[in-house]
């Protein structure tokens, strides 16, 4: 049954006409084509893309002005099909087509100004929308519902920025046909389509360390909404709770969805317990206290502890992320005890919404009290929402790199950028033109040089780089990463002008070992993981074991194995 939806204000641009349809909606044609939009330009034409690899992670990504996509698990280059709009838009291009087959289709919109219209579609079978890489909607498990698919299957608000709009979808074939309808709308009445409301304010996720040392550590909340909150903490075993409020202009802020909070003056070697305050209206006098987390700081001294490593978890999706880290935790749970975590870079293939692409996926798997490293890779460049790693994953320089020391070894974090160049038209990199990679290097460059003539660099018995590349061993295809790191490091780390110990990398999604160089006088690990049957491949994490005087490694496979093992000694 056609779902009465009446639509005002339709006006097609250019040489496109109305297509009108349904009963319901020939009796109001007139009133449709008497209305246009406001400074709107609408697609004059779509682009479509088929592979078998394609996911709807590429689609995100694409843009209409690509001359080819590569499918992110795929190599070949795609090109594209010029379609010109139509009532349903036949994807199979007049050949056969099977349940396997994958599609993309790009247009592009204009706006004079930032405002909100609708887009309908429908699909023959799944179709999920995209509008400046960001997800809008699309059919769920069961499909489209419909049949023959239309434009009114399914409506969602579009909102558009000032400018160049980027519209994609990813569409899927049903048994019998592969078509897509697609339609835009100034307004919509239909009563059937609940409007868009934000989540409920409060906590999006539990909370997550980082920067953890002796005597401070970094606290985060992922909020939903304005939700005002401020922190209480005191040492494990006392009573009393001492109440942090981060502040500005004299009030606590309630308008931003990252708040970190750091503690300062806290003693060395010692559990606390934290737990946050969410005030609550109207007159936000009272205040709902939070489940309570615990965290334990570091020691100056000879410490026991062991953290974990994984890289390159990046997938086709959030369930396969999440599969693999629970795989590792199954098949070893000691590592649900370790200390910390370490990530040596790409969470996800496009990072096109931040908390659903790692926080809502690899890190969803780790405890609250366990403290988080991450290493920024290739792929944290990329995507909508790239920018945020470091509002996120900052160390204590405020910058996407730094250094630890926990009891005897100190870590130096290390950012590597990305291995395509500045002008690269990688159909996935549609944010190249905002990376200066070049001012990256210059000033981690300056700041490493500083960093090994610390105390904390040069007292530490043991000395381990964390990096997605690493400076020897490892081979880059796009010829960019590999020399960029040794440009960087080579003033320090070549020729053991400042000794290093261990690098710890990932970026090639292969396990493997690599002995010292001659000019680079420390061995590599790298990490395996990513791609298809990631969970078969040997060394998909590292488990280390840090002693006194004495550092062992385990790399772990999915099912309960061990790979490989490696040992440091002083």
């Amino acid at each position: 049954m056609i779902r009465k939806i009446f639509f005002a204000a339709i006006f097609i641009i250019g040489s496109l006409t109305v297509d009108v349809y349904g009963d319901n909606m020939k009796k109001i044609k007139n009133t449709i084509e008497k209305q246009q939009f406001s400074g709107v330009v609408l697609p004059a034409e779509w682009k479509l893309f088929r592979s078998d690899f394609f996911t709807s992670q590429d689609a995100a990504a694409a843009r209409f002005e690509d001359d080819f996509l590569i499918p992110f698990q795929g190599k070949d280059k795609i090109k594209p099909v010029i379609l010109k709009p139509a009532r349903i838009l036949d994807l199979t291009l007049g050949k056969k087509h099977a349940r396997e087959n994958r599609a993309i289709l790009a247009g592009v919109i204009y706006s004079e100004k930032p405002q909100t219209i609708y887009v309908g579609f429908g699909a023959d079978w799944w179709i999920d929308g995209f509008c400046n890489g960001a997800y809008i909607g699309g059919t769920d498990v069961g499909g489209n519902d419909n049949w023959p698919p239309s434009a009114q299957d399914r409506v969602f608000p579009l909102n558009l920025r000032a400018g160049r709009n980027d519209l994609t979808f990813f569409v899927t074939p049903g048994s019998g046909s592969w078509g897509v309808a697609v339609e835009f709308f100034a307004k919509c009445d239909d009563p059937d389509i609940p409007p868009r409301r934000l989540p409920e304010p409060g906590i999006a996720f539990q909370p997550y360390i980082t920067n953890l040392a002796e005597d401070s550590v970094t606290i985060t909340y992922l909020l939903n909404g304005r939700q005002p909150l401020q922190l209480e903490y005191r040492q494990a075993g006392t009573k009393e709770w001492s109440t942090m409020s981060k502040l500005r202009g004299g009030q606590i802020i309630d308008e931003k969805p990252i708040l970190q909070f750091k503690l300062t003056g806290l003693k060395p070697d010692t559990t606390y317990e934290y737990r946050a305050l969410r005030r609550v209206p109207p007159y936000y006098f009272g205040g709902s206290r939070e489940k309570i987390h615990t965290f334990r700081t570091w020691s100056g001294k000879s410490q026991s502890y062991t953290f974990f490593l994984m890289g390159d978890t990046q997938d086709t999706s959030k369930k396969k992320n999440l599969a693999r880290m629970r795989i590792v935790q199954k098949a070893f749970p000691e590592v649900k005890k370790c200390s910390f975590f370490v990530h040596v870079g790409d969470f996800h293939g496009v990072i096109n919404h931040f908390r659903n692409d790692v926080f809502d996926s690899v890190l969803k798997t780790i405890p609250s009290e366990m403290y988080i490293v991450a290493a920024r890779g290739n792929h944290e460049f990329e995507g909508a929402e790239a920018q945020q790693w470091v509002d996120h994953f900052s160390y204590s320089t405020g910058k996407s790199y730094g250094m630890f020391r926990a009891g005897e070894v100190c870590y130096i974090v290390l950012d590597t950028g990305h291995h395509l160049g500045k002008y690269s038209r990688n159909s996935h990199n549609v944010h190249m033109g905002l990376n200066y990679l070049d001012t990256l290097l210059e000033e981690q460059t300056a700041w490493l040089k500083e960093a090994v003539k610390s105390p904390e660099f040069q007292t530490a018995k043991f000395r381990i780089a964390i990096a997605h590349v690493a400076p020897h061993g490892q081979s880059d295809s796009f010829k960019h990463m590999v020399p960029r790191t040794q440009k960087m490091v080579q003033d320090v780390f070549k020729n053991s002008k400042y000794p290093l110990d261990l690098w710890l990398a990932g970026h090639t999604h292969v396990y493997k070992r690599i002995p010292a160089h001659p000019e680079w006088n420390f061995p590599v690990i790298v990490v395996g993981g990513g791609g298809p049957n990631a969970e078969k491949r040997p060394g998909l994490a590292l488990l280390f074991d840090v002693q006194p005087g004495k550092i062992t490694m385990k790399a772990l496979n999915a099912d309960g194995s061990v790979c490989d093992t490696f040992e440091l000694k002083k």
